[in-house]
């Protein structure tokens, strides 16, 4: 039945899989970098998508390769630009003014590098509460989305299947669009073998006549050939597929009144296990929580430092087993081998954050901003405390 594909991408810099090392290699050489040649594919094969930077990773890109910024800037039918927090977090242990907080250095960082704030938010880990809804709303947001194949059999039956209004408190509301899972999977196994079959035949067989797809964009920087794997995929997408962007097409939502009795009509609530599954982090996490409970005290500067220890992959590259998944050798050698993506150790780099946090509350404190400053993770932290002052 389906024909229309919206394709949201997630793109997260501090994925857990990408080393620090690495995301800084793609974006060397200007146009000629692997990131720039990444967009590239888009614009040169006319397909639109959608993109979901957060700001941290967005701050990356406009110190190290801001010809990308310019590509985006340049191409405004081709890429649209989805709302991100500053920091990719789990939106579930922040209170009120953490997360207002990351929402708010967020649409900075959009505001100034693009000149405007999309309508859409879209939470990372799927993680969002009624009160956050309520932020959301009262920032002029229009919409957000869900992605069921997320969340526990039980919930995934109540998450409403069409586009709805989410309720959240006070009486705020958001437009819901829910994801078409099996599309993410079509997208991995065009990365994985150079080809779109898998694709194609999920869009065609979509319930709906728009399909809404969520994929991570790092994944293809996660394997070797990456521009050849995605233009491979992008060329090989039916030429019946037509690519939106929200807006483009009415979308008619259903009344939170008129979902059915067993259907969510908030945000459902997201499973903390993939993130805490053996608990090995949970000092780390406690020690965060106790920042933020003094947040609003704390001088800019301090608010600017803590945005860099909430990144959800902190977590997830200690608890969550390293993907092995099968791939083709290249786009000439159809032969398959198995290939193992390490998780890095993200978490050393949380540590050190909040190390460094502490330590800046000393006498001198200022000197150890300088610390291992040659090292990938500290000229990510120090690039990006000096994007968030200049916002």
């Amino acid at each position: 039945m389906g024909n229309k594909v919206i394709d949201i991408v997630n793109f997260n810099a501090d994925a857990s899989c990408l080393e620090c090392s690495h995301w800084f290699d793609s974006l060397k050489g200007g146009p000629n970098s692997v990131f720039y040649q990444w967009l590239k594919l888009y614009v040169e094969l006319d397909k639109r998508v959608s993109l979901g930077i957060p700001g941290a990773t967005l701050s990356d890109i406009a110190q190290f390769n801001p010809e990308s910024i310019e590509l985006i800037k340049a191409n405004p039918s081709i890429f649209e630009l989805i709302l991100r927090p500053f920091a990719h977090d789990n939106a579930l242990l922040r209170n009120r003014y953490g997360f207002e907080k990351n929402l708010e250095f967020g649409i900075r960082t959009t505001e100034k590098l693009f000149g405007k704030v999309p309508d859409y938010y879209l939470p990372p880990e799927f993680m969002l509460n009624s009160e956050q809804v309520y932020v959301l709303h009262k920032n002029g947001v229009k919409g957000t989305f869900v992605n069921p194949e997320r969340f526990s059999p039980e919930a995934k039956e109540r998450i409403p299947t069409q586009p709805y209004i989410l309720r959240g408190v006070l009486g705020s509301n958001l437009q819901c669009l829910p994801f078409y899972g099996p599309l993410t999977k079509g997208f991995l196994e065009g990365i994985h073998f150079y080809e779109a079959e898998r694709w194609n035949k999920t869009v065609a067989e979509s319930p709906t006549e728009i399909s809404i797809c969520w994929r991570d964009g790092e994944s293809a920087f996660l394997l070797p050939d990456t521009v050849k794997r995605e233009e491979a995929w992008l060329i090989g997408e039916s030429r019946s597929i037509t690519r939106i962007h929200l807006g483009d097409e009415p979308i008619e939502f259903t009344p939170n009144d008129s979902l059915k009795p067993n259907e969510y009509k908030g945000y459902p609530f997201h499973s903390f296990a993939p993130w805490l599954k053996e608990m090995r982090l949970i000092g780390f996490t406690n020690k965060v929580g106790k920042i933020e409970e003094i947040l609003e005290n704390l001088s800019e500067e301090k608010v600017f430092h803590w945005l860099q220890v909430i990144n959800s992959d902190i977590l997830s590259s200690v608890e969550k087993d390293s993907p092995k998944i099968q791939i083709q050798k290249s786009l000439d050698d159809r032969g398959r081998f198995d290939y193992r993506i390490w998780r890095t150790e993200r978490a050393f780099e949380g540590e050190e954050y909040l190390s460094l946090l502490k330590e800046s509350e000393k006498e001198k404190g200022h000197e150890f901003y300088s610390v291992a400053s040659d090292s990938p993770h500290m000229v990510k932290f120090n690039s990006r405390m000096e994007f968030l002052r200049g916002l």
